[in-house]
């Protein structure tokens, strides 16, 4: 069921109200799943190859790495995973499966965290795994990892969160710490092992985060901040979040303050939460000011505001780099007209009579040519150019075309040295053949 969904949950709630479980659906001929009406017409068909190949495979990977399976009908299924909207329906796990619902707090925030910000991010990991919270992270660069990290080093537990299959090698840099989270917390994800992640999978992967989690803790985030999303998933499932108020003038801490700003928990050390935890029974969501929406709506604006920078930015860019060709382009013309009078010089030397030649034969090629047939003048054309140009100025003509082409270019093609060129060039010009452009090319006319 999980191969035929392609790994997706958009719906899972109400194809497994309609058929039970996987085995039903599994077993449902073509017209009873059609008329179930929950399925798409893609799903119908992935639906209809009974073919366990696939589902074999991945199910000998994870023997063979030593994962194990919990599927939405085992027992062990986390029921705070069975009250999502959209729950996953397939665990792929590795370590300690008993820390879930142990106390988790999620720590998350930026990738791109401050140097305060990593310090703070491995301090809270530190202090709340020290007192047996379990520290809930998603195992990026960042305050992900600082967390993890600190609660590891406090000798607690920790539960990665992926966003792609625990065997992919994403970040390898954190292999090394992803191998310690399987000894001393547990890995998940909800993707077969080898599974690379995807633009999708990662923000998907927050409500997980949320889910194994008593409440969130946001260290540093931009308003755009995946961070953001691990937030407003919380809210969804009604629990708390807490956010560190900004102590520098940076991008970084505009989300949690727009955060605190809303109704997030602003906190000032790790006790916060431990007071948070010793009435949290009593504790009521809609206490909360922040919503759901609210998070949605600074997300946005972060959005539009990154869109506009990013914009503003590619305008600047484009105006540099249309600013430099225009100069290059300007190098480039003077040093051809440099060159060019070089080339006349060169022409007046060594073709003294071809003017008159020129001349001569393009009065005569004009005069006759509306009398001639498309072959004929194909022909007299020829006839006229081999008459008319020396030998480079005709191997010249050959390479240039309707489209524009620098001298430097002819030069390469033919092998012709720049002068040679050149007064092939101006043979050409002084016959009415070609014209030079502004930007130092050639046409034909």
């Amino acid at each position: 069921m999980h191969v035929c969904l392609k790994y997706r949950c958009d719906h899972v709630k109400r194809i497994i109200a309609v058929f039970g479980n996987a085995l039903s659906i599994y077993e449902a001929d073509e017209y009873n799943m059609k008329i179930s009406g929950v399925l798409t017409k893609a799903e119908l068909k992935n639906f209809s190859d009974k073919s366990l190949n696939k589902a074999i495979e991945i199910y000998s990977r994870c023997k063979e790495l030593s994962y194990d399976i919990i599927t939405f009908g085992d027992e062990r299924y986390p029921d705070a995973l069975k009250k999502l909207e959209m729950p996953p329906l397939v665990l792929f796990v590795k370590g300690d499966y008993s820390v879930i619902g142990q106390g988790g707090v999620a720590i998350v925030g930026a990738r791109g965290v401050t140097p305060e910000g990593r310090r703070m991010s491995y301090d809270y990991g530190y202090d709340l795994a020290k007192t047996g919270k379990i520290v809930v992270s998603g195992g990026a660069q960042g305050v992900d990892t600082q967390a993890h990290l600190g609660a590891l080093q406090a000798g607690g537990k920790t539960i990665c969160v992926l966003g792609g299959g625990l065997n992919h090698k994403y970040l390898s840099a954190n292999s090394g710490l992803r191998e310690r989270i399987s000894r001393n917390g547990l890995l998940v994800s909800e993707y077969p092992p080898d599974f690379e992640p995807t633009s999708y999978t990662f923000p998907k992967r927050n409500r997980l985060i949320a889910a194994f989690s008593d409440c969130t803790l946001i260290i540093e985030a931009e308003m755009s901040s995946g961070a953001l999303i691990t937030a407003y998933e919380a809210r969804e499932q009604r629990k708390p979040v807490f956010a560190l108020p900004g102590w520098l003038n940076s991008e970084n801490i505009r989300g949690t303050d727009m955060l605190i700003q809303k109704g997030a928990y602003s906190i000032d050390s790790y006790r916060d939460i431990l007071d948070w935890y010793e009435n949290a029974d009593e504790w009521d969501s809609d206490s909360q000011k922040l919503t759901s929406e609210m998070i949605d709506e600074i997300r946005t604006t972060g959005k539009e505001e990154e869109y506009k920078k990013n914009k503003a930015e590619n305008n600047k860019n484009d105006d540099i780099i249309y600013s430099e060709k225009k100069k290059e382009s300007e190098e480039h013309k003077s040093g051809f007209d440099n060159a060019l009078s070089y080339g006349k010089e060169y022409y007046r030397k060594h073709e003294s009579n071809t003017n008159k030649k020129c001349n001569d034969n393009k009065k005569l090629f004009n005069v006759n040519e509306k009398n001639d047939s498309k072959s004929e003048k194909k022909e007299k054309t020829d006839n006229f150019l081999k008459d008319m140009l020396t030998e480079n100025a005709l191997s010249v003509y050959d390479t240039i075309s309707e489209t524009p082409i620098y001298a430097d270019d002819i030069r390469s093609e033919r092998k012709l040295e720049t002068g040679e060129v050149l007064a092939a060039l101006t043979e050409l010009e002084l016959a009415g053949l070609i014209q030079s452009l502004p930007n130092g090319k050639f046409v034909r006319n």
